[in-house]
């Protein structure tokens, strides 16, 4: 093998590209016939899978996977700066972690209800992307999946999906609506981080607890409904949410951590569905409320101190 060149071996297949990162040479078994490849790419239909790294930083256009293809490796399409649109059929059931990382022109992509797992950072800064459709089959979304995609404007998570990871939609700065389907049972760290076109969120009951940064520094954010089933609010969940004026506390609520809601500078009504003593009873970390004009929780008996 020349030392110009990369080479992957899948089921006697060899693909192979050179140094210039922008042509490839599929060498099959007799009978199969080989393909050069070059900037626009359909596959062979013999390929299972497409291997790790296997397309990362090159000048490829469009690509079109063919139905038999059942997972993209991790980094396969890794800063793809170039790739525009991508379709996938209905044989793919994982997208591996950092598998379209950094593809910055790509600007929509349908994943089809076979797949059932999104890699961790799997489309990570995919600046250009202002839509997503994400179809019912996937259940796993991993961490920071689809961060810093700062052109993406609307998402539907779909029904079956339990958790949404750390940073998953962090810092998708054009994000203004977010669908939470009622399966999620957990938001993760920093899930909506830096999310700052945000304007409202309903909490779907289920979720026990909403993580530490999950909607930190959310500017736009004005409305957030938090169900019943949630206990615990942790550190600087909704810290710098400067547009936020009301905010409905459930009695489910036992603990809220340090500077949950700090920073808050708009929030001047604090409602608590329990009771003043259930109120006084709530596990406080430091400064809860710091920075926030309001000084009194309306509770379902009377009013009392903020704290």
């Amino acid at each position: 093998m020349n030392s110009e060149h990369k080479q992957y071996i899948e089921n006697n297949i060899e693909l192979i590209r050179n140094n210039n990162w922008n042509k490839f040479f599929l060498n099959a078994p007799a009978g199969t016939g080989a393909v050069l490849y070059t900037a626009g790419i359909d596959f062979m239909r013999e390929m299972e899978q497409v291997p790790d790294e296997c397309f990362s930083e090159s000048s490829l256009t469009n690509i079109t996977i063919p139905e038999g293809v059942n997972s993209i490796g991790e980094y396969a399409f890794y800063k793809c700066s170039s790739l525009t649109s991508i379709t996938a059929p209905n044989s793919v059931t994982s997208i591996g972690i950092s598998a379209f990382s950094e593809c910055s022109s790509l600007t929509s992509i349908t994943i089809p209800d076979s797949v059932t797992s999104i890699g961790g950072w799997a489309f990570y800064c995919c600046s250009s992307l202002i839509s997503i459709n994400i179809l019912d089959g996937v259940t796993s979304i991993g961490d920071s999946a689809f961060r810093g995609c700062s052109g993406l404007t609307s998402i539907t998570i779909p029904d079956g999906v339990t958790s949404i990871s750390d940073y998953a939609f962090g810092y998708c700065s054009k994000l203004t609506s977010v669908t939470i389907p009622d399966s999620v049972t957990g938001i993760g760290s920093s899930a909506f981080e830096g999310c700052s076109s945000l304007t409202s969120v309903t909490i779907p009951d289920g979720v026990t607890s909403i993580s530490d940064y999950a909607f930190w520094r959310c500017s736009s954010l004005a409305s957030i409904t938090i169900p019943n089933s949630v206990i615990t609010i942790r550190s600087c969940a909704f810290s710098y949410c400067s547009s936020l004026t009301n905010i409905t506390i459930p009695s489910s609520v036992t603990t809220i951590d340090n500077l949950a809601f700090q920073k808050c500078t708009s929030l001047k009504t604090v409602n608590f569905n329990g009771t003043s003593e259930q109120w006084r009873k709530i596990r406080m970390g430091e400064e809860v409320f710091k920075n926030v004009p309001a000084r009194i929780v309306i509770c379902s008996d009377g009013i009392t101190s903020l704290r």
